[in-house]
């Protein structure tokens, strides 16, 4: 036996279409505040104060006085990067991960750049003073490349890589 389906498919229609508008009506309003969809205790106690860099340059962990900044947690109010601002991560100031805390709005518009420097171009000169480049903050340098009468050096860091074979 089957059932037996009763639609008025008119009034059902109105129905599902003044649905729709009341759904529409409550989120249109709230829904599209992409505030209120990314919020989340970060733990942050502010007291880093707001970081707004102006201009591209380093990121000098020294240069903040916050209650975390003995271990690398940044307390920041607010977090905003404009565009065109590249602020870049040096092991030369800090070669340990970086951990950036907010209690308000973070906005980055830009570039954060973690790559670290290019290698020095190879030399024959012994007298030629050869270090390994600064990485990005948390990482480590690869080795020193070698040619002719220097010797190449391994990757440093867990894991670093052994030192290869001169090619030509």
């Amino acid at each position: 036996m089957s059932p037996n389906y009763c639609f008025n498919t008119g009034v059902t229609r109105l129905r599902q279409s003044w649905f729709w508008i009341t759904v529409l009506i409550l989120i249109v309003p709230y829904g599209f505040v992409p505030d209120a969809f990314a919020q989340f205790v970060t733990g942050s106690n502010g007291s880093d104060g707001a970081y707004n860099p102006t201009v591209s340059g380093n990121f000098v962990p020294s240069s903040f006085k916050g209650t975390g900044v003995a271990n690398n947690v940044f307390n920041f109010t607010t977090i905003t990067f404009s565009a065109g601002v590249t602020v870049t991560f040096s092991a030369w100031y800090d070669n340990a991960p970086v951990y950036w805390l907010a209690t308000g709005k973070v906005d980055i518009e830009t570039t954060l750049n973690l790559a670290g420097q290019n290698g020095a171009p190879s030399t024959t000169d012994p007298a030629d003073v050869r270090i390994p480049v600064a990485t990005g903050s948390g990482g480590y340098s690869g080795g020193v490349g070698g040619l002719g009468s220097q010797p190449a050096t391994s990757g440093n860091g867990p894991g670093g890589g052994a030192y290869g074979v001169e090619c030509g």
